[in-house]
């Protein structure tokens, strides 16, 4: 027991001085970013071992957490396109898919575009938007989120038909769309605000 507990003050101190370097070292102005640092330095790290020695530090007046800043609304959030990224690219991708599928020609060359804008709304989108929902922080790289998402929409896909089967519009091309289209816009949207609220909430050095 004495020696669980040693190793968790030696593990806390240790974590304490990381967090110290870094904001000297990179200059880390918000909390976000001293996470975001340290994760990248020791993935081993939870946000809520940081929060919990960064308010220690706090409270040995070693660091100073002042109230988070005001991002504005959420309209004003959602229309910076490096903010919402996730939101704008899905939104894009269903219209895209759209087009394609009711203003393309179904032969010829455009046949290939088809495939490949209905292959990517179809097995990614939807677990796309869902990846960004269940992990809004950046505590995953690139090509794990591509996966994750390909996977997800495996799963995803199958119960939106599933359901489609059992109401009145069946399972054809429109109705398909349409409700993959609204199911991916309505889950980054949800994402979006869900990374809004974060930020709102998130206090800064």
């Amino acid at each position: 027991m004495v020696q669980n507990k040693t190793e968790q003050i030696e593990q806390t101190e240790l974590l304490q001085g990381m967090v110290i370097d870094v904001i000297r070292k990179y200059g880390c102005a918000k909390v976000r970013n001293v996470v975001d640092k340290l994760q990248q330095l020791d993935r081993s790290i939870t946000f809520e071992e940081i929060r919990d020695v960064m308010n220690e530090l706090k409270h040995d007046s070693i660091i100073t957490l002042s109230e988070p800043r005001v991002e504005g609304s959420f309209f004003s959030y959602m229309k910076s396109i490096s903010k919402s990224a996730p939101f704008w690219l899905t939104v894009f991708v269903s219209i895209a898919t759209l087009s394609t599928v009711y203003l393309v020609p179904q032969e010829g060359p455009w046949l290939i575009a088809r495939i490949v804008v209905g292959a990517v709304f179809v097995l990614f989108m939807p677990g796309y938007a869902l990846v960004q929902i269940l992990f809004p922080k950046k505590d995953m790289d690139f090509v794990e989120r591509i996966v994750l998402s390909i996977g997800l929409s495996f799963a995803v896909s199958p119960i939106i038909g599933l359901m489609l089967n059992y109401v009145l519009w069946g399972i054809r091309l429109d109705s398909i769309v349409v409700s993959l289209s609204a199911v991916s816009i309505a889950l980054a949207l949800g994402a979006i605000y869900k990374k809004f609220k974060m930020k709102r909430r998130l206090p800064i050095l």
